[in-house]
Protein backbone atom coordinates (compact mmCIF):
# COMPACT_ATOMS: atom_id res chain seq x y z
CA UNK A 1 0.00 0.00 0.00
CA UNK A 2 1.42 3.46 -0.90
CA UNK A 3 0.71 6.55 1.39
CA UNK A 4 2.43 9.73 1.21
CA UNK A 5 3.46 12.68 3.63
CA UNK A 6 2.92 15.62 1.70
CA UNK A 7 4.94 14.85 -1.79
CA UNK A 8 6.73 11.95 -0.59
CA UNK A 9 5.45 8.81 -1.01
CA UNK A 10 5.89 5.57 0.84
CA UNK A 11 5.30 2.30 0.35
CA UNK A 12 4.20 0.07 3.36
CA UNK A 13 3.50 -3.59 2.64
CA UNK A 14 2.98 -6.42 5.59
CA UNK A 15 4.85 -9.96 4.82
CA UNK A 16 3.87 -12.69 3.89
CA UNK A 17 2.62 -15.54 6.85
CA UNK A 18 4.74 -12.98 9.15
CA UNK A 19 4.44 -9.98 11.21
CA UNK A 20 6.96 -7.90 10.37
CA UNK A 21 5.32 -4.59 8.33
CA UNK A 22 7.87 -3.44 5.63
CA UNK A 23 8.30 0.52 5.24
CA UNK A 24 9.91 1.49 1.43
CA UNK A 25 11.51 4.78 0.99
CA UNK A 26 14.16 6.30 -1.58
CA UNK A 27 15.48 2.91 -2.22
CA UNK A 28 16.11 1.73 2.10
CA UNK A 29 13.98 -0.60 3.47
CA UNK A 30 12.92 -1.05 7.05
CA UNK A 31 11.09 -3.47 9.02
CA UNK A 32 8.74 -2.77 11.83
CA UNK A 33 7.17 -5.81 13.81
CA UNK A 34 4.03 -6.34 15.40
CA UNK A 35 2.04 -3.51 13.95
CA UNK A 36 -1.07 -3.41 11.44
CA UNK A 37 -0.06 -1.30 8.35
CA UNK A 38 -2.68 1.20 9.09
CA UNK A 39 -1.06 1.41 12.75
CA UNK A 40 2.53 1.98 10.79
CA UNK A 41 0.92 4.66 8.52
CA UNK A 42 -0.40 6.06 11.70
CA UNK A 43 3.08 6.18 13.21
CA UNK A 44 4.64 7.33 10.72
CA UNK A 45 2.47 10.03 9.54
CA UNK A 46 2.03 11.63 13.57
CA UNK A 47 5.70 11.39 14.24
CA UNK A 48 6.12 13.08 10.34
CA UNK A 49 3.86 15.51 11.63
CA UNK A 50 5.56 16.67 15.28
CA UNK A 51 9.16 16.38 13.28
CA UNK A 52 8.27 18.42 10.40
CA UNK A 53 6.65 21.17 12.77
CA UNK A 54 9.94 21.56 14.71
CA UNK A 55 11.75 22.16 11.93
CA UNK A 56 9.30 24.58 10.42
CA UNK A 57 9.21 26.48 13.73
CA UNK A 58 13.13 26.62 13.81
CA UNK A 59 13.28 27.81 10.19
CA UNK A 60 10.89 30.33 11.08
CA UNK A 61 12.64 31.70 13.71
CA UNK A 62 15.70 31.89 12.05
CA UNK A 63 14.39 34.02 9.68
CA UNK A 64 14.76 32.12 6.21
CA UNK A 65 12.56 34.18 3.85
CA UNK A 66 11.42 30.91 2.05
CA UNK A 67 11.32 27.20 2.84
CA UNK A 68 11.83 24.66 0.25
CA UNK A 69 9.13 22.51 1.35
CA UNK A 70 10.26 19.59 -1.07
CA UNK A 71 13.87 19.57 0.46
CA UNK A 72 11.74 19.92 4.54
CA UNK A 73 9.66 16.93 4.02
CA UNK A 74 12.31 14.65 2.00
CA UNK A 75 14.90 15.80 5.02
CA UNK A 76 12.21 15.47 7.56
CA UNK A 77 11.44 11.75 6.20
CA UNK A 78 15.16 10.87 6.44
CA UNK A 79 14.87 11.65 10.20
CA UNK A 80 11.78 9.49 10.37
CA UNK A 81 12.94 6.65 8.66
CA UNK A 82 16.06 6.14 10.70
CA UNK A 83 14.13 6.65 14.09
CA UNK A 84 11.59 4.30 13.15
CA UNK A 85 14.09 1.80 12.27
CA UNK A 86 15.83 2.36 15.56
CA UNK A 87 12.74 2.62 17.93
CA UNK A 88 11.79 -0.70 16.12
CA UNK A 89 14.54 -2.07 17.23
CA UNK A 90 14.75 -1.17 20.44
CA UNK A 91 10.75 -2.19 20.75
CA UNK A 92 11.92 -5.71 19.74
CA UNK A 93 15.20 -6.26 21.59
CA UNK A 94 13.40 -4.40 24.96
CA UNK A 95 10.06 -6.13 25.21
CA UNK A 96 9.69 -5.54 28.66
CA UNK A 97 10.05 -2.34 28.57
CA UNK A 98 6.99 -1.33 26.43
CA UNK A 99 8.91 0.98 24.17
CA UNK A 100 6.90 3.13 21.76
CA UNK A 101 7.50 4.15 18.69
CA UNK A 102 7.27 7.25 19.04
CA UNK A 103 9.50 10.51 17.88
CA UNK A 104 10.65 11.86 21.29
CA UNK A 105 11.63 15.75 21.46
CA UNK A 106 14.96 14.84 22.93
CA UNK A 107 16.00 13.25 19.98
CA UNK A 108 15.77 17.04 18.08
CA UNK A 109 19.26 17.51 19.80
CA UNK A 110 20.71 14.27 19.17
CA UNK A 111 23.88 14.20 17.47
CA UNK A 112 22.85 11.43 15.11
CA UNK A 113 20.00 13.73 14.18
CA UNK A 114 22.36 16.83 13.69
CA UNK A 115 24.31 13.95 11.15
CA UNK A 116 21.55 13.45 9.24
CA UNK A 117 20.68 16.96 8.57
CA UNK A 118 24.59 18.18 8.06
CA UNK A 119 25.53 15.43 5.58
CA UNK A 120 21.97 15.81 3.65
CA UNK A 121 22.65 19.59 3.49
CA UNK A 122 26.31 18.95 2.86
CA UNK A 123 24.80 17.24 -0.32
CA UNK A 124 22.08 19.71 -1.57
CA UNK A 125 23.60 22.49 -0.80
CA UNK A 126 27.84 21.92 -0.85
CA UNK A 127 28.18 25.94 -1.40
CA UNK A 128 26.37 26.83 2.14
CA UNK A 129 25.55 23.94 3.61
CA UNK A 130 27.35 24.99 7.15
CA UNK A 131 24.84 28.10 7.58
CA UNK A 132 21.75 26.14 6.23
CA UNK A 133 22.52 22.99 8.54
CA UNK A 134 22.88 25.85 11.39
CA UNK A 135 19.41 26.97 11.00
CA UNK A 136 17.34 23.51 11.09
CA UNK A 137 19.46 22.85 13.91
CA UNK A 138 19.20 26.19 15.74
CA UNK A 139 22.73 26.73 16.42
CA UNK A 140 24.59 30.36 16.29
CA UNK A 141 27.20 29.63 13.27
CA UNK A 142 29.99 30.02 15.77
CA UNK A 143 28.92 27.25 17.72
CA UNK A 144 28.02 25.26 14.83
CA UNK A 145 31.61 25.56 13.63
CA UNK A 146 32.80 23.96 17.00
CA UNK A 147 30.18 21.86 17.06
CA UNK A 148 31.15 20.32 13.89
CA UNK A 149 35.22 19.79 14.58
CA UNK A 150 34.02 18.09 17.20
CA UNK A 151 32.07 15.67 15.33
CA UNK A 152 34.75 15.47 12.79
CA UNK A 153 37.34 14.36 15.16
CA UNK A 154 34.50 11.95 16.87
CA UNK A 155 34.09 10.26 13.22
CA UNK A 156 38.17 10.24 12.73
CA UNK A 157 39.18 8.54 16.25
Amino acid sequence: MKTKLDNIELEVSKKLFGKTTKIKFNGKTISVRNQTISKTINILKSNYELIKAHYISNLSKSQIPEIDNAELNTLCVNILFFYIDQYSRWKEQYKKSNYEITFYEKDFDHPTTHDIIIFFMQEKHPENWESISAKYIKMERNIFNEYWINRQAYFNK
